[in-house]
């Protein structure tokens, strides 16, 4: 444990893009305010590939219903876009900026500093991120006292007991976010050692084996079992019961992508350990 938080500190330090957002989503949380004013009956949806349809609507009794939700799903969606810009480049940079080689001479495990990575990447940029959504909902709570009758915030749960309960139910959706995305973060993790490019390689292995699964069997069904993979995060993030958004694939399903995420960690030690990696082009 003493090494592991100097290295989450490090990678704070490093990455002081999971700080610079509270702004932009004081800004949302200000303009879309005005939705309140039309009504909590309202819900969007739309139909990501095949049968999977993503739902965004608000759960009875949640705090400031749609406007409620949309903060959530945006402070998520977030949360996406520094997974997607940390984890294909944590890795690239060290090599990039020669750090790799001055850790390697310390005594630091290469398990350890890929652990600390997993820990910042999936354990505190969303708690990070569930900060965002708090000061989001608190900026809503305080333009209601501001414009609203007490009997319509009570009507939208609009309370400061509800802010904290949505923030709390924020966290623990989150968590089953980043139960969902560790298999794809040690894939990225494994990837970006191979090739400068791991986005696109996973981009263009889907399509290729979704043509190859329509060619052998005939169908989309494996085609629509992958997208179903792939689309798991979200789906959490969206979701009305995240436990039950997560076990949607099935039980075998997680259980083997977290044995492929546990296998793709230890690739990925044991490439950040050999020079083969090092040298990548």
């Amino acid at each position: 444990m003493k090494q592991l938080f100097p290295l989450i500190k490090k990678e704070l330090l490093e990455y002081s893009i999971v700080w610079k957002l509270p702004l932009f989503l004081a800004l949302l949380s200000v303009v879309n305010f005005v939705f309140v004013v039309y009504g909590n009956n309202f819900s969007m949806s739309w139909e990501t590939s095949g049968d999977s349809t993503i739902s965004l609507s608000a759960t009875t009794g949640m705090f400031a219903g749609f406007i409620g939700k949309l903060n959530e799903v945006v402070a998520g969606i977030i949360y996406f876009v520094l997974f997607l810009i940390y984890t294909p480049k944590t890795l690239q940079k060290e090599k990039q900026e020669g750090s790799l080689f001055f850790w390697r001479s310390m005594p630091v495990a290469d398990s350890m500093m890929l652990g600390a990575k997993l820990v910042f990447i999936l354990v505190l940029v969303p708690l990070i991120t569930s900060l965002f959504l708090l000061f989001a909902d608190a900026i809503v709570l305080i333009l209601a006292t501001w414009w609203l009758p007490t009997d319509m915030m009570a009507t939208y749960h609009i309370t400061l007991t509800g802010l904290m309960l949505h923030w709390v139910e924020f966290i623990g959706r989150m968590a089953m976010v980043s139960v969902s995305l560790l298999p794809f973060a040690c894939g990225l993790f494994a990837l970006s050692q191979l090739t400068r490019h791991p986005i696109l390689v996973v981009c263009v292995v889907v399509v290729v084996l979704k043509i190859v699964f329509y060619q052998v069997s005939g169908s989309g069904e494996w085609g629509q079992y992958l997208s179903d993979i792939y689309w798991q995060p979200f789906q959490v993030l969206t979701g009305e019961h995240p436990v039950a958004s997560y076990l949607a694939n099935g039980i075998m399903t997680n259980i083997l992508m977290l044995f492929a995420g546990a296998v793709l960690f230890a690739g990925s030690c044991y490439l950040r350990g050999t020079d083969d990696a090092l040298r990548m082009g």
